[in-house]
């Protein structure tokens, strides 16, 4: 009598896998296509909070259509850690404590996306009664939620994932360096909340994390093929 037993690369949801790219993709698109929509140029948190103001006043299709592109987008990037997290939990099933971080940071960065796409929604909406000082706290709300506390939590899940791939080998240990470099940025980009300067770090750390999301999604599709 003999008994066969799946690779978790060939069990590996499809669908759940495809998130990854789905979700740098569209996110990525996001500015693209609604910026011709934009009446007023978005602001930073260094503008003045007259030109927060005015943002909301005159852009709110373009700023609706971005909330709804990033809150799409936070939905796939929840299918794929949760597929991430089913990979890791067959190849090392012993390492639950290290799995649940990583699970709960990228679950955790999806809900930052969507509050902040939320807050961007509610400030549209309600802009005609907004003070100047209420347009600013909504614009950095939505800037910290979107942005610094969002891509420090990618952070965690990929410097998590990482860790536990190292050892299990579900994919290839470069894409495990990779993850771990691209999380470190991550994660420190929280720097910027008191150091301007190193707000740098937040792009480098999203759009380094998007591009190592993507790779694991090639790689978990193409071995679940062979």
């Amino acid at each position: 009598m003999s008994t066969s037993t799946a690779s978790p690369a060939r069990t590996t949801n499809p669908v759940g896998a495809s998130c990854g790219a789905a979700f740098a993709v569209l996110f990525l698109l996001s500015d693209t296509i609604t910026r011709p929509l934009q009446q007023a140029p978005a602001t930073l948190p260094t503008d003045p909070p007259a030109a927060m103001l005015t943002y909301y006043l005159q852009s709110g299709t373009a700023i609706t259509a971005h909330a709804a592109f990033h809150a799409v987008s936070a939905l796939l990037l929840i299918g794929f850690v949760l597929t991430v997290g089913q990979v890791l939990a067959r190849v090392a099933p012993a390492r639950a404590t290290l799995r649940l971080v990583a699970v709960a940071g990228g679950i955790g960065a999806a809900v930052a996306l969507i509050i902040s796409a939320g807050v961007n929604v509610y400030a549209t909406l309600s802009a005609t009664g907004l003070s100047e000082g209420a347009a600013q706290a909504l614009r950095l709300t939505n800037f910290y939620t979107g942005g610094t506390i969002h891509v420090a939590l990618l952070g965690v899940f990929a410097v998590a994932s990482c860790l536990i791939a190292l050892r299990a080998r579900p994919w290839a240990r470069g894409f495990s360096w990779f993850g771990l470099v691209s999380g470190v940025l991550s994660i420190l980009s929280l720097l910027s909340l008191a150091i301007y300067y190193a707000t740098p770090l937040i792009p480098l750390g999203r759009f380094s994390h998007f591009a190592w999301a993507i790779c694991i999604c090639v790689v978990l599709l193409i071995k679940r093929r062979r």
